[in-house]
């Protein structure tokens, strides 16, 4: 494996934090669209406190999510407003797209019983966070994302016209509401995979071994994603964190936190593939029709300020270096 000693001190200190990612979302539009649906009270209440957040930050939002461990429809509305669309309707996207409306309300507020238990029982159950990964580091993000599109008895899994990118969102939260962002995992993580992330692995040319043992490309997030893509982009994440925190360790860097999967995956969303290298040869990507999709919905619109104060170009620089020597 070769060496990061080409990676500057500098750059490590400008590096963006995943807990500090902050992400501005408008709110208005989202109230009629709750009562439309048919929303609780909890749902309710937990959009109206998001919209008073001045600090959104992860770590915060963490804060908002935990405040409502009884409430799992609520906190699905919180990680769908988190992570919503911008423009002219901000939840578009997320509970208004007439693409994937079921009746008269958005599917993952107003789905049949069976869809709405079984979806929030698997998301918010705190053993499938902490146990899955305690007894199968490998597999932990890979069972995971199954789970989520491979219900037996839910033709369209458990949510509905919700897609890779927004059900990684949720299986994210709620590996992260049990462990914090403090002390970095001791295995790999669920992480989210949308579209911005997906161009960074792709211009960096990165491949997995697939199922069969072949190189293979990652898969743009709107297709039908095979499960081993999703493990492979975890488990690259991890061990990538665990190579930065070697390199601080090196240098002896006091003041400079942990590394932790989520923050390559934010290195990842907000450079976009701008000023990345390829660095190995991969087969084409996957094609519609591969394992372990799930309908999808529009990919939101990314608004700048959601990459904050940040140095794109030592994210990429770092990205590039690990990519080599990996």
């Amino acid at each position: 494996m070769a060496s990061l000693e080409g990676i500057k001190d500098d750059d490590l200190q400008r590096l963006p934090r995943a807990s500090e990612q902050r992400i501005p979302r408008r709110v208005d539009g989202w109230r009629a669209h709750l009562a439309e649906a048919g929303a609780s009270p909890p749902v309710h209440r937990a959009v109206d406190q998001y919209a008073e957040l001045t600090d959104r930050s992860r770590r915060r939002v963490r804060e908002l999510l935990l405040e409502y461990q009884g409430a799992p429809q609520a906190r699905t509305a919180i990680v769908f407003l988190w992570g919503g669309a911008r423009g002219k309707n901000p939840s578009l996207a997320v509970i208004g797209n007439p693409r994937v409306r079921s009746g008269s309300g958005a599917p993952w507020l107003r789905a049949a019983d069976d869809h709405r238990d079984a979806a929030h029982t698997f998301l918010w159950n705190p053993r499938i966070a902490s146990d899955g990964i305690e007894q199968d580091s490998l597999v932990a993000p890979r069972a995971a994302f199954e789970k989520l599109w491979s219900h037996p008895n839910l033709s369209q899994g458990l949510l509905p016209g919700c897609g890779t990118a927004f059900g990684t969102k949720l299986l994210y939260w709620a590996a992260r509401c049990e462990l914090g962002f403090d002390v970095p995992p001791e295995h790999p993580i669920p992480l989210i995979y949308d579209l911005r992330v997906f161009e960074s692995l792709r211009a960096l040319g990165l491949a997995y071994p697939s199922d069969e043992g072949h190189p293979t490309a990652f898969t743009n997030p709107q297709r039908k994603m095979p499960f081993a893509t999703y493990e492979a982009y975890c488990r690259i994440a991890y061990e990538w964190s665990n190579r930065l925190n070697e390199r601080v360790a090196n240098i002896n860097h006091e003041g400079l936190d942990a590394f932790v999967p989520d923050d390559v995956e934010v290195m990842l969303f907000a450079v976009n593939g701008v000023g990345l290298r390829t660095s190995q040869c991969t087969d084409e990507p996957a094609t519609e029709g591969s394992d372990g999709g799930g309908p999808e919905i529009d990919e939101p619109q990314v608004d700048p300020s959601s990459t904050g104060d940040l140095d794109l170009a030592a994210a990429a620089r770092v990205l590039n270096a690990l990519a080599a020597a990996a």
